[in-house]
């Protein structure tokens, strides 16, 4: 019998064969390969079929999600000027839904926690403990770090379970300005600390662009590298909570020219120190032309990825908007939602070649290469 890693071997040429839009040959190759590979391999025949049903173009689905975002509660007392937590009504995920979350676990590649404050969410610890016995399984925590204390840092990189934290600023004042309620200092102080555990992965910084920080961005990089972070990310301001602080939806013209320099700038000392920078905004270091006709379907992402968000909406990724499907406790799941009515009609809009009529302008405006839409 063929071994495992000869599946996940031959599972990777057909994701690759999808990516480039061959799905006549990554169709046949898939089909010949579900035959082989034992019932009880769940991981890796959910994966498998995942890819036959994106090159047969299929829109309602046997195979399950294979990467999940769970926010688990709007929970949090930190006022951030951008979160639209603080101006909503407390919610936290249904049990429901967090048991068919766990459920999933043997098929998922990767589960995202994000809370109002996700350190701070009760049961954290034992969906971390939970998740850590599935081996394919990556654990993925967002957090603004003023609670990663030794114990958690210990528990995290025990359990393998990657970080980013989200840091939007450089000076203490324009931090105290985005985040008033948070110490500065103490979130770089914990950020250090929890350098100093040994982990597989390096961490990552996310920053939440917006106009009080712009000038900030190319110091930035600085800060992640002196903080021991692997990689810097710049993401896009959304929603309407602070309006004074949103520049890309819709784009303000006039502040293209600085964004720019600062990119370009923030690229620059990320070689020089050695770490990775990932722009996701829609503004780019160069006049280069974007595009979003990759060969084949220009996105995968409603074939692999949900995002469960607070409110008990579901979106394949951050970038698709307005919100698809409401999962409505007691009555409608995860899988329920993964082949609802909206799912179902965005991924055959993409399938039929209609990008443009079925995607969000605001995917279309950024900056989403082939890699992201279309993951390996």
């Amino acid at each position: 019998m063929q071994a495992p890693s000869a599946f996940s071997s031959d599972i990777h040429l057909i994701q690759r064969l999808n990516c480039l839009g061959n799905y006549t040959e990554a169709r046949a190759k898939s089909e010949n390969l579900l035959s082989k590979i034992p019932a009880d391999e769940l991981f890796l025949r959910n994966k498998l079929l995942n890819e036959f049903e994106i090159s047969s173009g299929r829109a309602v689905l046997e195979s399950k999600p294979r990467q999940l975002v769970a926010a688990l509660s709007s929970g949090c007392t930190y006022n951030c000027i951008m979160c639209e937590c603080r101006n909503e009504p407390p919610w936290n995920m249904p049990e429901s839904t967090i048991r068919e979350i766990i459920s999933l676990f043997p098929y998922l590649e990767c589960v995202v926690w994000l809370s109002g404050e996700t350190l701070a969410y009760p049961g954290l610890k034992e969906l971390i403990a939970e998740g850590s016995r599935h081996k394919n399984l990556q654990q993925v925590i967002t957090t603004n770090g003023l609670l990663m204390d030794d114990g958690w840092s210990k528990l995290i990189t025990d359990n393998k379970v990657a970080v980013s934290f989200s840091v939007d600023a450089v000076t203490d004042k324009t931090s105290s300005r985005i985040r008033p309620d948070i110490d500065f200092e103490t979130v770089k102080k914990n950020i250090r600390r929890f350098a100093e555990f040994p982990a597989d992965r390096r961490f990552e910084l996310s920053m939440v662009v917006m106009r009080s920080n712009v000038p900030e961005m190319s110091a930035y990089v600085d800060l992640a590298a002196d903080l021991g972070a692997g990689l810097a990310r710049f993401i896009p301001i959304q929603g309407n909570v602070c309006p004074e602080e949103v520049i890309f939806f819709p784009l303000d013209e006039s502040i293209v020219g600085p964004v720019k320099e600062q990119l370009a700038a923030a690229r620059k000392r990320a070689r020089a120190r050695g770490i990775d920078l990932e722009n996701r905004l829609p503004v780019r270091e160069t006049d280069e032309v974007i595009t979003h006709e990759p060969a084949g379907m220009p996105c995968h992402m409603p074939w692999k990825k949900m995002c469960a968000l607070t409110r008990e909406l579901t979106v394949p990724d951050w970038f698709c908007h307005p919100m698809i499907h409401t999962l409505r406790s007691g009555e409608h799941g995860i899988m329920d939602a993964w082949n609802s009515d909206e799912w179902v009609k965005l991924r055959s809009t993409i399938a039929s070649g209609r990008f443009a009529e079925g995607c969000s302008s605001r995917c279309k405006e950024s900056i989403l290469w082939a890699s992201y839409l279309k993951p390996i």
